[in-house]
């Protein structure tokens, strides 16, 4: 990824957010956030503020796309300390029964969705 847009559009995604969810978390209109992401706009300054702070990025990155070896390594050992904690908590269950628990898991976060997608629209 090389442009600024490019990298909003992934941080977006990775995140789980529409255009809409995250213009109306950014208080922007999503036609604008559209035309950020692709390299049809330049964001202000005070926009690229709300970006890192929204996404806990660093300048570098989202300006350069430099990003810092020490932050990645840190992202890297807390996947790894989520894993741990998650394995732990399911260790005492059957695997029916981890099965049954990402069903509803799965169905929970379905249901968010189309709450979500219905706000949208309305």
């Amino acid at each position: 990824m090389n442009t600024f847009g490019e990298r909003l559009a992934e941080l977006r995604t990775s995140m789980g957010y529409s255009q809409a969810e995250l213009a109306r978390r950014l208080n922007i209109a999503k036609s604008t956030l559209s035309m950020y992401e692709i390299d049809k706009r330049e964001p202000s300054l005070e926009f690229l503020r709300r970006i890192i702070d929204f996404f806990n990025v660093e300048t570098d990155y989202l300006l350069f796309n430099r990003s810092d070896e020490s932050k990645q390594m840190n992202i890297k050992a807390i996947n790894s300390s989520n894993e741990s904690t998650l394995k732990s908590i399911l260790d005492g269950y059957t695997q029916e029964e981890k099965d049954i628990a990402e069903a509803v898991a799965r169905a929970a976060i379905e249901a968010y969705r189309k709450v979500k997608k219905k706000e949208e629209i309305d």
